[in-house]
């Protein structure tokens, strides 16, 4: 009986998994951004237990915020202020400063790139759906040479972007390798 109560779990588990199958992206990351749901409720929890409050409530405005269409990657290209939040780990939360970052393309396709600081991620964004594009990089720093997607599974980085104001969006990174739980990066268009 109990068995029979697993199947509707894993048949919605291997369609989550399809569903990011034409995306590249290795086994890994494929299973990261499957889990998303459960990795956010964990990390958030370890946040919640040690967090400072004006750090959990600018956290839950950021996650809370709900995702607008995208019509094409011409509507995100420009220059925007990037600020990682990591959430759970290592320590509760830790919302980063802001730097700079840059997104190029049009259609289903565009780049990411974070120009500054000490901690660098760029890569590619592929259209998933009319409210969310897939992140697939790779984060490096200013001691350790930029390799391609795929060739270090160390430094490669998986997330999903969304648009969550005309000129602010924010990037989920489930389950990064190094340090939290869970990152949120919060962008807001540069004027």
């Amino acid at each position: 009986m109990r068995l029979l109560a697993i199947v509707p779990l894993l048949l919605a588990s291997a369609t989550a998994a399809q569903a990011f199958d034409r995306f590249g992206l290795t086994p890994s990351d494929v299973e990261r951004l499957t889990a998303r749901p459960t990795a956010w409720l964990a990390a958030f929890g370890e946040a919640s237990q040690g967090g400072k409050p004006a750090d959990l409530a600018a956290l839950r405005a950021l996650m809370g915020a709900k995702p607008l269409p995208i019509r094409d990657a011409r509507e995100l290209a420009g220059a925007w202020r990037c600020r990682m939040i990591k959430v759970g780990g290592l320590l509760p939360i830790t919302p980063y400063g802001f730097f700079n970052c840059r997104i190029a393309g049009s259609g289903d396709s565009a780049s990411f790139e974070k120009l500054t600081g000490s901690q660098r991620s760029a890569g590619d964004l592929l259209r998933r759906d009319a409210m969310s594009f897939v992140f697939r990089g790779v984060g490096y720093t200013d001691f350790v040479p930029r390799r391609p997607y795929g060739a270090e599974p160390g430094s490669d980085e998986v997330g999903l972007l969304f648009r969550i104001a005309p000129d602010r969006l924010r990037i989920e990174f489930p389950s990064p390798r190094h340090e939290s739980r869970y990152n949120v990066m919060e962008l807001v268009r540069s004027r």
